[in-house]
């Protein structure tokens, strides 16, 4: 089932060379008698495959997570000599995906010009997937798109506007789209590659991202990119590929909680997955999210989950308060459980006996636990896990179509919400979006607004998959969320829910303890973008620096 994992193994001894494309150019793919058959181009791919990364914890760097403290980039405190970001990685696996766009066309002698193509598109999606990593830290980079040998003066060249590098990577994506092969039709020994739908999934995340930039931060031409995330997510639904993960036999609270466990993998959801498979590549999510302060829920992110007549929180009869540690759970959308563990409720076992999870200051620095990917019937300390961590799934569609419409016009229908967000909320029985509900017709009678509910749906759906930072950047409003306090639980008492003593915590007017106050932020203008390496700007003269920075 995991073969694509194995195969890119037996295959790094081929192409896992680590090429500086400021140095030396990209050679070790030219041997005669190579770029002739297909299992050739799929072997000069599959190297590929590691670009996906592993589980994001970028949420930590935003308002609804945090670690075991504050963190140059959730706290702005970076400079340009840090040198972290993707360039350097990016450039030398741009150099891998140029390589074999280059050669590819070689195995045309032998090979249907699809089947050439089908793997051209595979390293234009990933080439795209690198520039993506290097446009949402620094805004334009110089796009590279061949070869380069030692002298070409592509290596000093300036920077392509943001704009030309956005244009790029939905070129790259719309090949890619045009060649790969759909889900449905890949071979067993083919599962996990990528795939028409991925190509299209990835272009509406680009293509929003992008657009609602434009819109809210660059004051450009922002509808066609718009249009773009809308026509392809579109595409997806549309495609008959994909559906939402629900368990058999499950409920409200497993058919959510299921889609990212063991049972969950290979599910229709999954649009594309970073593969693991144990004694191969393990990973240790599941410890990392119970055992130690990597990543843990902050009290904005409880508060964002609705109660469950679909109202929020603070207009609803059906919240039960902060009366206890449980009762802020209770009535609430099913995915605030399903998501978040509920003090001395949900369990795990250890060497066959049934533990809590450790509400403690070694454990969590919030008082909250992500339960995402936790699997609570193996040992909380396990090391060797192998769930697949979906990098692009169906969910994510659905929330993209539904802010690109709103986005375009200002509004949008039911019958588009019932494409798009009602699926979801009917995966977990909640009550149906709609305009009528928005404009006053609900249990309180309150108006709410549209835009704030379907940002609110993105928030709690895809939750801990660290997609909130970049969503803050392109809405324009990280200088104001990213610079407020961060808040933990309720002091509800030492002998029901123990951390530290409460006196070592500074608390506001409701008693929730702030875990890192706004005088320790410094979002300013000029962290929308990363400044450029330094050691970069000293090699090229023509690459102009961030402003700012």
């Amino acid at each position: 089932m995991k073969r694509l994992y194995i195969l890119l193994i037996s295959a790094i001894a081929f192409v896992s060379c680590d090429i500086d494309i400021e140095r030396e150019p990209y050679n070790t793919l030219t041997d005669n008698d190579f770029w002739k058959t297909e299992k050739d181009l799929a072997q000069a791919c599959n190297r590929l495959y590691t670009e996906l990364g592993g589980f994001s914890n970028r949420d930590v760097y935003t308002d609804i997570s945090y670690g075991g403290g504050p963190n140059e980039i959730g706290s702005s405190t970076f400079t340009p000599t840090n040198n972290f970001g993707p360039w350097d990685g990016a450039y030398g696996s741009i150099a891998r995906c140029n390589k074999i766009i280059g050669s590819a066309p070689k195995a045309l002698e032998s090979l249907d010009e699809a089947i050439v193509n089908r793997y051209i598109g595979e390293a234009r999606f990933f080439r795209a997937w690198l520039y993506y990593g290097m446009l949402r830290s620094y805004g334009g980079v110089p796009i590279i798109d061949k070869l380069l040998d030692l002298d070409s003066p592509e290596l000093y060249a300036p920077r392509n506007s943001r704009t030309e590098v956005a244009d790029f990577i939905l070129a790259d994506l719309d090949y890619a789209a045009q060649w790969l092969p759909n889900i449905s039709d890949l071979k067993g020994s083919e599962e996990g590659r990528v795939t028409k739908t991925a190509a299209q999934a990835f272009l509406s995340r680009v293509a929003l991202y992008e657009g609602t930039r434009q819109k809210y931060r660059e004051n450009g031409e922002h509808k066609a990119y718009l249009e773009k995330s809308k026509a392809a997510s579109l595409a997806v639904i549309q495609s008959g590929e994909h559906m939402l993960y629900t368990k058999p036999g499950g409920d409200k609270y497993s058919n959510y909680t299921s889609s990212f466990l063991y049972e969950g993998e290979n599910s229709k959801e999954s649009i594309l997955a970073s593969r693991y498979i144990l004694d191969w590549r393990s990973h240790n999510r599941s410890y990392q999210l119970t055992r130690s302060r990597t990543l843990h829920p902050t009290r904005k992110m409880i508060d964002y989950y609705l109660a469950d007549d679909g109202l929020p929180i603070k207009h609803s009869d059906r919240f039960q308060g902060y009366v206890t540690a449980q009762s802020e759970y209770e009535n609430r959308d099913p995915r605030l459980k399903a998501s978040v563990f509920v003090p001395f409720e949900d369990d795990w076992w250890k060497a066959g006996e049934k533990y809590v999870p450790e509400f403690s200051n070694s454990g969590t620095s919030t008082g909250y636990h992500w339960k995402k990917y936790v699997v609570i019937s193996e040992p909380a300390d396990l090391v060797k896990g192998h769930i697949d961590y979906m990098v692009i799934r169906y969910g994510e569609v659905l929330l993209n179509y539904a802010e690109a419409v709103y986005e375009l016009g200002g509004a949008i229908t039911d019958a588009d919400l019932d494409l798009s967000i009602n699926v979801l909320r009917d995966r977990v029985d909640m009550p149906h979006l709609t305009n009528a509900f928005v404009n006053g017709t609900n249990p309180a009678g309150v108006q709410l607004n549209m835009l704030d509910e379907i940002r609110r749906e993105r928030v709690v759906e895809l939750a801990s998959e660290g997609f909130r930072y970049d969503d803050l950047l392109r809405w324009g409003v990280a200088h104001t969320v990213l610079n407020e306090p961060t808040k933990g639980i309720k002091n509800y008492g030492d002998a029901v829910y123990p951390l530290v003593p409460w006196d070592s915590f500074d608390k506001d007017a409701d008693d929730f303890i702030i875990i890192q106050p706004s005088a320790t932020k410094y979002f300013e203008d000029k962290h929308y973008l990363w400044p450029l390496p330094l050691v970069q700007v000293a090699l090229n003269e023509n690459l102009v620096q961030n402003p700012g920075w």
